[in-house]
């Protein structure tokens, strides 16, 4: 079995050579998570590095550089470190402006600002007392001692808005939705490991439920909208699962089940756990004759004659999926041979 931390450690290389501008972060909990799940069937070196070269191909190389402002959007409070240290952003409204450009990719207009801190009725000084958050911000990050967080590097004054400087910008939904893309791009590689890890990595970016500490209807909505997203990783997350359990199924088996139909397969490995004909046939909705006639095309494609027989021919011990359905798998409605 591979030790944890040398395996992490050629995640670690791997992502970084074929990633050099990648945050650290992410090289390191892309690494731990590979660590943790992907390699617990892995005992060989050059099957660690295919697993993170892949990993590392996927992410690419597109990466921004290291990022001194660290804003964490995926937990209950919206909060800015800087080297580990905690930022106070001032009041409600002026955490509002940082959290509109952030969730907006970094850009906002004044109109979607002033919404965002006002909704429908702002008040005729609103894009004024704008300016003045803006202003506020501003002093907080010249006041850090970065010379390039000095004046307006970091929160930009665009046509018609705000910009922050991305590049002197990270976060944990910055984060999270690069992992989600890495694993779109994976999934329509084939690589469903890959794609399965990235959004674990992207679910891990969540402390609990995000801005629910946060008041006003602007938080309150964009944290509802995150909580929804994660959601939606999470059954993304839970497909994948799926779907390796049935290839990791199909590996099981041994050379000789190559000539059975899916559905004959998922069939043959039922009986070799010992259930009986009733009992598959409970299981998967269909009738017992129909069961009896699947395992004598099985029995004759694999050279045996008896159920006694399956488990040598077809491996031993897994259970299929509890929801598996024959007919599905076959292409056949319920009930036909």
């Amino acid at each position: 079995m591979t030790d944890r931390v040398p395996a992490e450690q050629v995640m670690r290389e791997m992502i970084a050579a074929a990633c050099p501008d990648a945050a650290p972060e992410t090289v390191r909990e892309l690494a731990q998570d590979v660590a943790d799940t992907g390699l617990r069937q892995v005992s060989r070196p050059e099957s660690m590095r295919k697993v993170a070269a892949r990993f590392a191909g996927m992410l690419g190389s597109g990466s921004q550089t290291v990022k001194p402002l660290e804003f964490t959007v995926l937990t209950g409070l919206f909060s800015l470190r800087i080297d580990g240290r905690r930022v106070t952003l001032g009041q409600r409204k002026a955490r509002a402006v940082l959290l509109g450009l952030l969730l907006r990719g970094g850009q906002a207009s004044v109109a979607q600002l002033i919404n965002d801190l006002w909704g429908d009725q702002p008040p005729a000084s609103a894009r004024a007392t704008l300016m003045t958050y803006v202003a506020h911000l501003r002093r907080i990050f010249s006041a850090l001692e970065r010379p390039e967080l000095a004046g307006g590097n970091v929160l930009t004054t665009i046509h018609g808005g705000y910009a922050l400087n991305m590049g002197l910008v990270s976060s944990d939904l910055q984060r999270a939705q690069e992992l989600e893309q890495l694993a779109r791009r994976a999934q329509e590689a084939g690589d469903l490991a890959v794609a399965r890890h990235a959004l674990l990595s992207a679910l891990g970016q969540f402390q609990g439920r995000p801005l629910a500490e946060e008041v006003g209807s602007f938080a309150e909505a964009q944290g509802h909208m995150l909580d929804e997203w994660r959601l939606v990783l999470e059954e993304g997350q839970l497909a994948l699962q799926g779907q390796a359990l049935e290839l990791d199924l199909q590996h099981q088996v041994l050379d000789g089940t190559a000539d059975l139909t899916a559905s004959e397969l998922l069939l043959a490995r039922m009986a070799a756990t010992g259930m009986t004909t009733q009992e598959i046939a409970a299981r998967l909705a269909i009738t017992r004759r129909t069961v009896e006639n699947h395992l004598t095309h099985i029995y004759r494609k694999l050279g045996i004659s008896s159920h006694q027989a399956l488990p040598e021919a077809v491996g031993h011990g897994t259970k299929p999926p509890a929801d598996t359905d024959l007919g599905r798998a076959s292409g056949r409605s319920r009930g036909t041979p």
